[in-house]
């Protein structure tokens, strides 16, 4: 991954993906997230708190956003989205100096992402089954009027939240189909006026007399820190290679309705980020900055040969990585993550029983 946003590892759909949406030098990009590497240069975000998998339980959700659960005994579960972050960047800034950071993850294809959807759908269905309550099969589902009116997302989608400077891509399971509603901002393609998915997933609720479940997993490759603008000092970023679940971007969406035209929704999501482990090689693909230009001016200042000033009138550095993950390991890192969430959410089902 060079120089440029629009270049793409051919081995990777979501590499490619993700050019149809950038079409930026590395350089543009990190500037236009300046805000968001702001945010992500606080002092606490390398130190944020974590929920290790073992320990991870619906108490790291919020739960009490989707109390409606237990409105109805039968659970609908009509897809299953499951999100990579692809590609992520942070820059700092102090007086005369910027130093910028990219990563990108390499060698996951649409056929990986899919399968790993595959998995974590069925593992979930699992997990509700043994909750005891009944689970609506996926003909009866697609056999509402509602379903035929949900507006669906390509297969791959990617965006990226709005002030953040990473991208994430999202699939469905193979022979399921990917939708949000407008609820489920910042990851969705529908505006906030747009009810029409809403209201369709009201009519699947009516219609099978069901809450109608959906998870939402993401799973990052990197966290990022900064030391954000500074006028006095130096500036630096770093980047802790490591995957992990997302806190607030992973969440378990719940809608019921006992009307079409209107119903109950809410999404418990995940309060503190999971650490999975790593399962791929870091590696650093560019590296540009002017270090030495700007060494030779402070040596000359140092002994009178240059008046202070007058030298380079910035100092940058640019620096490029890349994630190559071992596929096998990448695969059931994602599975363990998906799992302690499935596992979390069931704990959610079992907590709010039909009433």
């Amino acid at each position: 991954m060079g120089g440029s946003m629009n270049s793409c590892d051919d081995a990777s759909m979501f590499n490619k993906l993700n050019d149809a949406h950038f079409m930026l030098d590395r350089r543009q990009l990190m500037w236009g997230a300046a805000g968001a590497c702001a945010a992500l240069a606080t002092p606490g975000f390398a130190n944020q708190p974590s929920a290790g998998l073992d320990a991870l339980s619906w108490s790291n959700f919020d739960g009490r956003a989707v109390r409606h659960l237990a409105r109805a005994d039968r659970i609908a579960i009509p897809t299953y989205r499951f999100g990579l972050v692809v590609r992520s960047g942070i820059s700092a800034t102090a007086t005369n100096v910027n130093v910028q950071t990219s990563v990108d993850l390499v060698g996951v294809s649409l056929e990986m992402a899919r399968a790993i959807a595959d998995r974590a759908m069925a593992n979930f269905m699992q997990v509700a089954a043994a909750t005891g309550r009944p689970i609506v099969p996926m003909e009866e589902i697609r056999a509402s009027q509602g379903y035929a009116q949900l507006r669906q997302a390509p297969i791959p989608w990617g965006k990226s939240p709005f002030a953040d400077a990473r991208h994430a891509v999202f699939v469905a399971p193979n022979g399921h189909d990917l939708f949000f509603t407008h609820f489920e901002a910042p990851m969705t393609d529908q505006s906030p006026v747009s009810l029409g998915n809403w209201r369709a997933l009201n009519r699947i609720s009516v219609d099978t007399r069901a809450v109608i479940v959906m998870p939402t997993v993401v799973i990052d490759f990197a966290q990022l820190s900064g030391s954000g603008h500074r006028v006095y000092g130096g500036a630096s970023t770093s980047v802790q290679p490591g995957l992990y679940v997302v806190d607030v971007l992973t969440y378990l969406s719940v809608y019921h309705a006992r009307i079409a035209i209107a119903g109950d929704l809410g999404r418990a999501s995940l309060q503190r980020r999971a650490p999975i482990g790593q399962a791929g090689e870091f590696v650093q693909t560019s590296d540009v900055n002017n270090r030495g230009e700007v060494a030779w001016w402070n040596a000359d200042v140092a002994r009178g040969a240059a008046t202070p000033g007058t030298g380079p009138s910035r100092a940058f550095s640019y620096g490029a990585y890349e994630y190559r993950i071992d596929p096998p390991l990448f695969m059931q890192a994602c599975l363990d993550g998906i799992g302690a969430v499935n596992r979390a959410f069931g704990e959610g089902l079992a907590a709010n029983p039909p009433r």
